[in-house]
């Protein structure tokens, strides 16, 4: 009898003995957790970044700042050239049909 009541008594010690340093174990695994979902959505935003740079980029290749790479205002549509373009239209149209023209003092 006296040697179930011993280890009865020494179960709690037993069951501490064999599970060791777990409190530790979880705290680490929870920082190394926490420590690789930072890492996942840092190295996200830099990805997120070069995407929304590039769309960006494309986008405003559109757009006639000097002169455009795509699209209507690229090349000969850039505005000094349609500029020119409407200028030299306006001229020979209105010396086409000059007699039209009325003088108004």
């Amino acid at each position: 009898m006296r040697g179930v009541v011993d280890f009865v008594r020494g179960l709690p010690g037993s069951i501490l003995d064999a599970l060791g340093n777990l409190g530790s174990l979880l705290v680490d695994s929870g920082r190394a957790l926490l420590q690789g979902l930072w890492d996942g959505i840092s190295g996200a935003i830099g990805w997120l970044q070069g995407k929304v740079s590039g769309a960006l980029s494309s986008i405003r290749d559109l757009f006639p700042f000097s002169p455009a790479k795509e699209g209507p205002f690229s090349g000969r549509g850039y505005t000094t050239f349609s500029g020119r373009a409407l200028i030299t239209d306006f001229a020979s149209a209105i010396a086409a049909d000059g007699t039209g023209a009325v003088r108004v003092e």
